[in-house]
């Protein structure tokens, strides 16, 4: 299983492609994934104990890319707030961990490097759906994902919700080329 999806340069936008069923599972994911990074970066720190019950250290290589860098850890917490805001949005809850974590994990780890934005790889992209052509990693990665994220859409009943009166469809780039 793809444990980020990196479907737009754009955090918000990202979280906006996500399906319904992805916003629910995807949420705990990142939410591993960013305490994660605390918990190998900072051990020592004062939320650390707030963080215990996410002390698994699975989804490695995603975590190895967000401690990487603070704008990296940044990336993922804005996809995480904004699926969050989807989360709300959609099924008109708020997830558990917004209350419980938002605080928290909005404060960058301690230990983290300063550097610029590191572009992640295509890590779980099953080979037929990664792309190699375009001008940067980034590119690259956000294009596979899609690739993978259009063949997902084909293949599942995916939705994407509103509450009355409101609309939400899914992206173009999805309508396009899948049967949503």
């Amino acid at each position: 299983m793809i444990n980020i999806y990196f479907l737009d340069s754009d955090p918000k936008m990202s979280a906006f492609a996500h399906c319904d069923k992805h916003v629910k599972e995807m949420i705990p994911a990142y939410t591993q994934i960013l305490c994660n990074a605390h918990h190998l970066l900072d051990p020592d720190s004062s939320i650390i104990k707030e963080l215990d019950e996410f002390n698994r250290q699975t989804n490695m290589h995603e975590t190895t890319w967000v401690k990487e860098t603070k704008e990296n850890y940044l990336w993922l917490h804005d996809l995480w707030f904004w699926l969050q805001k989807e989360y709300w949005y959609r099924f008109d809850d708020i997830h558990d961990t917004w209350n419980k974590l938002y605080n928290k994990l909005s404060h960058v780890p301690n230990n983290i490097s300063e550097d610029n934005f590191v572009s992640p790889e295509q890590w779980e992209i099953p080979e037929e759906y990664v792309e190699k052509n375009l001008e940067d990693i980034f590119q690259n990665t956000i294009a596979g994902h899609r690739n993978y994220y259009i063949n997902y859409c084909n293949e599942n009943n995916v939705k994407w919700s509103a509450p009355d009166g409101a609309i939400r469809t899914a992206p173009s780039w999805i309508i396009e080329y899948a049967n949503v």
